[in-house]
């Protein structure tokens, strides 16, 4: 019932976690409490009879969300319409996310789902993989209940404004030229050495240099495109345009004689798995005694740390990258040293 009319405040009250609330504008605001901190909507009333009608309404809509929707069924759904918006590596990551958080809440309605469930998932991944991956997990686990709330499934998300896991800041790893000639002497198959040197020369991740085509690489203009493709989607979903390092040119002309099909880098035109390309550069690896930080990925650090230490700006490096953000590039910062010493050496005394 919707029994409690605070005058002073204009308030209304109900036995549930919810308030109507008149602000100054004369408008009444629907306020739903979670946990420590309540969430407002606007009813667009400013009649005490119209909010009272819209709070009940809404009241009914939220009891109806609590008896449809477990967190399996949900996550059922999910997983059904995902793969059409996803690469399948980010599925894979939801759908491990769904089942730890299963484990940690049961097949709740999404309605229970409180901060607790949060912080004992944390403490849950926390047990068996790096604080990385657990944050990984997270922003998955936060994107997906956003997906609730677009469905009208959840009014708010449970998890909006959680805290995710401390990680200490490290340096990325990455080859310096001498490496890269190490791993040259013991790299056996053409084939591999082709896929090092382009990811070096490009910055391209592992999955863009495999879905390759000949169809994206123009040859007057000296650049590939690296877009989104039938199996393959980009990790931001957007395309953007690499030029093409002279010394890739001339590996690229030698390719094209030997290749079968359309794909730049294949065994005998058929596609290449990702993790046995992984595995094959890591026993390059080892085999050249080099650190073992190192790996396939270690190579677009490669590129963004030596354009940085031959002077290049980090908007230049950015951009080549294919980053959203500046602060994704900022990490190669600490590799400006003679920009740093310039800058001190302004100072006047």
């Amino acid at each position: 019932m919707l029994n409690v009319l605070l005058k002073g405040t204009s308030m209304i009250r109900s036995q549930s976690p919810m308030y109507l609330y008149r602000r100054k504008n004369g408008r009444y605001y629907i306020g739903q409490r979670f946990d420590r901190k309540v969430v407002w909507r606007s009813t667009g009333e400013t009649s005490r009879s119209g909010a009272l009608k819209h709070l009940k309404q809404f009241s009914e809509e939220v009891a109806r969300r609590r008896d449809c929707d477990s967190l399996k069924e949900f996550s059922e759904k999910f997983l059904a319409i995902a793969p059409q918006n996803m690469a399948v590596k980010t599925l894979d990551i939801y759908r491990r996310v769904f089942r730890h958080l299963i484990d940690v809440a049961g097949d709740c309605p999404l309605s229970k789902l409180t901060g607790e469930h949060w912080d004992r998932y944390k403490s849950l991944r926390l047990g068996n993989i790096a604080p990385a991956s657990v944050n990984l997990e997270l922003r998955a686990l936060r994107a997906c209940m956003n997906t609730a709330v677009s469905w009208n499934l959840l009014s708010t998300n449970p998890f909006g404004h959680r805290k995710f896991v401390p990680v200490p800041e490290t340096l990325p790893a990455y080859f310096t030229v001498d490496d890269i000639g190490l791993l040259k002497q013991v790299v056996a198959a053409p084939l591999y050495w082709d896929i090092i040197l382009f990811a070096v020369l490009s910055g391209c991740r592992r999955g863009e240099i495999l879905a390759l085509r000949w169809s994206d690489y123009d040859v007057q203009r000296g650049t590939v495109t690296i877009q989104c493709s039938t199996g393959f989607r980009t990790k931001t979903g957007k395309h953007r345009v690499v030029p093409v390092h002279s010394l890739l040119r001339e590996m690229l002309e030698k390719r094209r004689t030997i290749t079968q099909g359309d794909l730049i880098f294949s065994d005998n035109g058929h596609q290449l798995r990702g993790n046995n390309v992984t595995k094959r550069i890591r026993h390059y690896i080892r085999k050249a005694g080099l650190r073992r930080e190192l790996h396939l990925h270690s190579l677009r650090h490669s590129f963004a740390s030596l354009l940085i230490q031959s002077g290049e700006s980090l908007y230049m490096v950015q951009k080549l990258l294919g980053h959203s953000s500046p602060r994704m590039t900022q990490i190669y910062s600490h590799l400006e040293p003679n920009n740093l010493h310039r800058s001190v050496e302004r100072i006047v005394l």
